[in-house]
């Protein structure tokens, strides 16, 4: 009976002991994580002691908010324009609203998809050798491909001079879009006289 208590009392002794002398692996800090860690506390003061900026007017959320409501207005008859090598502006076309760069895309660039890939790692000539998993992958757009993140093409829509009707256009350049016309432009139209009304917009929401 003593043996079991003494045998007892020692294992509990060694329990304590490794719990005690084992604990957690903590890495050395390394110059990194000292600089870090002094720049932190800087930002602190810095904060503590300067604050927020006191905004009163908040122009830049307003004017994101005006911009943004110009661009989702309807029947807006603008301007559009390229530049020529020697910076002057070249007349493209009468447009309504403002151009879609060509990198914008209608859908989310990735979401969560399942993969089943073949992988002979597991099976080698076999047809178990699948793998299977769920992953951050690149989605289609609504017509099937893969547009690139960027891109320098430009999507107006532009009023056809002879007909008036609006009509959808894509230039690999870059184009610049006004809310009045720019007459020292190169091929800038005659304006003189009475202006046609312009066509009705084909994105403007039915009624």
């Amino acid at each position: 009976m003593k043996v079991r208590s003494s045998l007892f009392f020692l294992l509990v002794s060694f329990i304590a002991l490794m719990s005690t002398g084992c604990g957690p692996f903590v890495p050395a800090k390394t110059a990194n994580d000292v600089q870090r860690e002094q720049q932190e506390h800087i930002n602190m003061e810095g904060a503590a002691e300067v604050g927020m900026p006191n905004l009163v007017n908040f122009r830049d959320q307003r004017g994101m908010k005006y911009w943004y409501e110009r661009r989702d207005q309807a029947n807006l008859l603008t301007y559009s324009y390229t530049k020529n090598l020697e910076g002057r502006w070249v007349y493209y076309c009468d447009s309504i609203g403002y151009p879609i760069s060509g990198g914008t895309q209608y859908s989310a660039p990735e979401s969560m998809q399942r993969y089943r890939v073949r992988d002979d790692r597991y099976a080698p000539d076999s047809t178990s050798g699948w793998d299977y998993g769920v992953a951050r992958l690149p989605q289609a757009e609504p017509n099937g491909v893969f547009p690139p993140t960027t891109a320098l093409g430009t999507g107006i829509i532009c009023i056809n001079p002879k007909t008036n009707k609006a009509e959808a256009e894509y230039a690999e350049d870059n184009v610049d879009t006004f809310t009045y016309p720019q007459p020292s432009a190169i091929g800038e139209p005659d304006r003189s006289g009475t202006p046609k009304p312009p066509p009705p917009d084909p994105l403007a929401p039915k009624k």
